[in-house]
């Protein structure tokens, strides 16, 4: 294991921390990991619908949030982010999807709907929304809508469109530039109110595309 490691990510100096407790994990399928306040956050996004918080060490501590009907438990784990001691949650709703939101001992502060369906979403340093609204997680045409930390729309922002080609060419001014053979073109559309946070947003999701 230490091995592919090394040679997948580069990495010589590391170390390799059990996780323990009652916790109940699907196999690396599906999960999304945080490093918060030295603690380790697992969200189970296909198996148990659950978010998990460890101490440094690997042990479990305890759930965050409770999947249910309740109207403080959420119908299914879609995603998760946590800014400011406080894990947002995507969830399904109707016409749009929504937000739980839970303090890191698990207790329910508030659920919030939106008017965009949710495939994954991401917050900056401001705590603002970057929400990933595109149809579905098979659809590589993605658009990202822009929420204030009080849910404040504040705009709609760059599109991916990934088309799989047998081979691909930009031409500028009769001239190549750039050229693949059997591969991934990618057309991007960009505007001024575009920004890094946003673009750096998209690469991390195109980088993990399946």
């Amino acid at each position: 294991v230490c091995k592919n490691l090394e040679t997948l990510f580069g990495y010589s100096d590391y170390e390799l921390i059990p996780l323990q407790g009652d916790s109940i994990l699907s196999p690396f399928i599906g999960m999304k990991m945080l490093v918060y306040n030295n603690n380790f956050v697992l969200g189970d996004i296909f198996y148990s619908h659950a978010v998990y918080l460890y101490d440094k060490t690997g042990k479990f501590s305890h759930r965050i949030g409770t999947k249910g009907n309740a109207s403080n438990e959420y119908p299914v784990l879609k995603d998760f982010s946590i800014w400011n001691d406080t894990l947002s949650l995507a969830s399904l709703s109707s016409p749009g999807d929504c937000f739980y939101q839970y303090d890191l001992n698990g207790k329910f502060i508030k659920k919030i709907e939106i008017p965009e369906k949710i495939i994954s979403f991401a917050r900056n340093s401001k705590g603002e929304y970057l929400i990933n609204s595109g149809k579905n997680i098979f659809n590589s045409r993605w658009q990202i809508t822009h929420y204030s930390s009080n849910f404040e729309k504040k705009g709609e922002y760059m599109k991916l469109l990934v088309q799989r080609v047998s081979k691909a060419r930009v031409e500028v001014e009769n001239e190549i530039i750039g050229k693949i053979d059997k591969g991934f073109l990618v057309f991007l559309g960009v505007t001024h109110t575009d920004n890094e946070e946003v673009a750096d947003y998209l690469v991390n999701k195109l980088c993990k595309l399946r």
